[in-house]
């Protein structure tokens, strides 16, 4: 499903009424910036100051407000024990990811520049690396060393992005 950074957006203006802390990350920004389908759009939702019946009340009130059903992620969050997943009209996928950590500052963690993007009630917020990924046409890996699951995502991105050049992938393709 194609989506704009608008509607990106507006879904975030929507989520920061019920998680004040949180952004939408991973490929969903990036893919709406490149105009390709995105499969899933991961909402990573700051909870350090939520607790647990804070959250599940956000997370109903979330549903309610995009008229959806909720249930356990099939993925689930490394950090926290309730990440679902939810499936809302109008949208692929959502999943809410808690986690204990800004989730403003992780996108300048990323292992690709060009995923190094996030979509905030504000609009887009995105690293050097990735306008500089944009400007050249290019996918970079950012890490100094290869990580298996960014090993992964390289052959997810080659198969999704053909035409663009991969910079600093060699260690991960070995």
């Amino acid at each position: 499903m194609k989506l704009s950074l608008l509607q990106l957006q507006a879904l975030a203006k929507i989520a920061v009424k019920y998680f004040p802390t949180c952004v939408i990350g991973g490929g969903a920004p990036r893919d709406a910036a490149a105009d390709v389908d995105i499969k899933d759009i991961d909402l990573f939702i700051d909870i350090r100051l939520m607790d647990h019946p804070e959250y599940e009340k956000a997370v109903e009130g979330f549903r309610a407000a995009l008229g959806g059903t909720v249930r356990p992620t099939s993925t689930p969050s490394v950090e926290a024990e309730r990440s679902y997943d939810l499936d809302a009209p109008g949208f692929p996928v959502i999943q809410l990811l808690p986690v204990f950590r800004c989730v403003y500052r992780d996108i300048f963690d990323y292992d690709f520049g060009f995923s190094q993007i996030a979509v905030t009630e504000h609009g887009p917020l995105t690293s050097s690396a990735w306008l500089k990924d944009v400007w050249n046409d290019t996918i970079t890996y950012m890490k100094k060393s290869p990580d298996p699951k960014s090993a992964a995502r390289l052959q997810r991105l080659k198969a999704k992005y053909p035409k663009r050049t991969f910079v600093n992938c060699e260690e991960l393709e070995g």
